[in-house]
């Protein structure tokens, strides 16, 4: 499933993403406000979700070196899937990682698909044409666990 996520992310992501620049330093340090702030605003967290801070701590260690707006977009997601929320949302349509959707200047893949059995299905179709019906099978994605 996180293969198919980062690959969407890739045909959904400017280039322009990939020239910025981020210190080790910055990024930990924004990780951990993340982090601080999903455990502060988040009441079910330990309940739902005890392994959180573990897990998180762990991403944010495993950081090396200088990081690109997209790397950085990687591991922010990565942050707010452990914390099993739902209501999050990374950036506005104004930053690098969404500008030029609406505007029809980047390519995207209008689908929101399902996974089921290993395998991706169309949930809902966003195109203006209706192309695809709900539940069918997207077969040039393959889920390998």
């Amino acid at each position: 499933m996180q293969i198919i996520g980062i690959l969407l992310i890739a045909f959904l992501l400017p280039f322009p993403m990939f020239s910025q620049r981020y210190t080790q330093e910055q990024v930990k340090e924004d990780l951990e406000y993340l982090i601080k702030q999903i455990e502060i605003y988040n009441p079910a967290l330990e309940p739902y979700n005890p392994n959180f801070k573990r897990e998180a701590d762990r991403i944010v260690n495993s950081i090396e070196g200088g990081f690109s707006t997209f790397e950085l977009f990687q591991r922010i997601s990565e942050i707010a899937t452990l914390s099993n929320e739902g209501h999050f949302g990374l950036g506005t349509w104004e930053d690098e990682a969404h500008k030029g959707l609406i505007d029809g200047k980047l390519k995207y893949m209008p689908l929101a698909p399902h996974v089921l059995d290993g395998r991706i299905y169309v949930w809902d179709d966003l195109t203006n044409g209706d192309t695809f019906m709900r539940f069918s099978k997207l077969s040039f994605f393959l889920l390998k666990a």
